[in-house]
């Protein structure tokens, strides 16, 4: 074994100790509503009821996480083993940054340090102690990149089909997915037009791979549906009259028309709803953007009930400033090829959750872009204090 794949492994048992300690520290019940919901659509996929939340609830959720925990849930239903499984999946995206970043820059010291880095993120150990899908994200998200990378320098067909499989699964498991595929792929076609047709191959493939999911929505509702139905929700929550740029969707009043709909009416009359406010009102979107921005990248936790845990806050905030100093000087080093790779991604996070709510979870996806970028800062300083050194 190499000194560089010693050293990786090192990395990756840190990794792994740091996430089996988040989880043998975690309260060993649901955290979050979301992770309820999905509980609930897993044990109805084993009881025969399909992917519905409620019999009114048909499409409320993508399908994936909810396959995932039924898969587990079909031989048990404790949660310690679901972290578990996250856990492997979180060592498995620390080698995943390490590929990435060597495919990309191809130096090992870099890509070591960038894998260290993602190793000891606070964000992704917190995420693997939680029923919720960050982790299985980030996973696809960067197995995604390095497919896109593979694609784009090899021209490989192969290659494209694999990246709209992997996209389109990721699609299903997180919707944010399904526009980001769009928005690459047209940068993609703008840098080098000569590979549309592999473009295309792709985009096809995304779809062919999500029919399933899409045509069993048509049947239910008669209409287009190709993640979930509840867009006009999220909207409302993050555009709407009440909106505040974090969550309230326990706290908001919905209109009282909502109440008397169905499920694709209600997402479409809350579309409706909050493009009237937002004509009204056009203003209040772009003051919410900026609130949402910082929210997204805030240093430490936004809800004030996290705050109050001071050290795990402290430490994500320490850790967080630091990594964004280095992001900073990192990007002065990037090549333009770089920046389609590892910024695209950053910025169009960014500019998603602008419009949609801003939580620091809504960068977990991200960071590992971050964590490669802020390596070459780190690898490019200790390069010259060794230089310093030897004068």
């Amino acid at each position: 074994m190499s000194q560089t794949h010693k050293i990786l492994t090192t990395i990756i048992l840190i990794g792994c100790g740091l996430r089996l300690f988040a989880i043998f520290y975690s309260p060993n019940e649901f955290v979050f509503s979301d992770s309820t919901s999905y509980d609930k659509i897993a044990h109805n996929i084993l009881l025969g009821k399909g992917f519905a939340e409620t019999p009114a609830l048909q499409a409320v959720r993508p399908p994936v996480y909810s396959l995932f925990l039924a898969l587990i849930y079909s031989f048990t239903t404790n949660l310690l083993i679901v972290k578990l499984i996250q856990v492997v999946i979180g060592c498995c995206s620390i080698y995943l940054v390490f590929i990435l970043a060597n495919q990309l820059l191809k130096n090992p010291q870099i890509s070591l340090m960038a894998s260290f880095l993602f190793a000891i993120d606070p964000l992704q150990i917190a995420f693997c102690a939680l029923v919720l899908t960050e982790t299985l994200f980030c996973f696809l998200f960067l197995y995604s990149l390095s497919l896109l990378f593979t694609t784009r320098e090899t021209n490989s067909q192969k290659s494209a089909i694999y990246l709209g499989i992997t996209c389109a699964i990721a699609s299903l498991l997180r919707s944010v997915m399904l526009p980001f595929v769009a928005f690459i792929g047209l940068i993609w076609v703008w840098q080098k037009r000569q590979q549309w047709k592999l473009v295309m191959l792709c985009w096809v493939t995304l779809f062919l791979t999500m029919s399933p999911w899409i045509l069993r929505n048509a049947f239910i509702f008669k209409d287009f549906i190709p993640t979930t139905t509840k867009t006009g929700v999220n909207l409302y929550e993050a555009l709407g009259p009440e909106a505040t740029g974090g969550p309230m969707m326990l706290k908001m009043k919905l209109p009282t028309k909502y109440r008397e709909l169905n499920e694709i009416q209600r997402d479409k009359f809350l579309r409706s709803e909050t493009w009237k406010w937002i004509k009204e009102n056009p203003t209040r979107p772009i003051s919410l953007a900026f609130v949402k921005f910082f929210r997204l990248w805030n240093l430490g936790f936004n809800d004030n009930k996290l705050q109050n845990l001071k050290y795990i806050n402290h430490a994500l905030v320490l850790y967080s400033a630091i990594l964004y100093a280095c992001f900073l000087c990192g990007t002065f080093i990037l090549t333009r090829n770089h920046f389609f790779y590892l910024v695209t991604p950053i910025v169009y996070i960014s500019l998603i959750h602008m419009v949609f709510l801003g939580s620091i979870r809504y960068r977990v996806p991200v960071l590992a872009c971050i964590d490669i970028i802020a390596a070459t800062a780190i690898v490019a300083l200790i390069s010259q204090y060794k230089k310093y050194r030897s004068l």
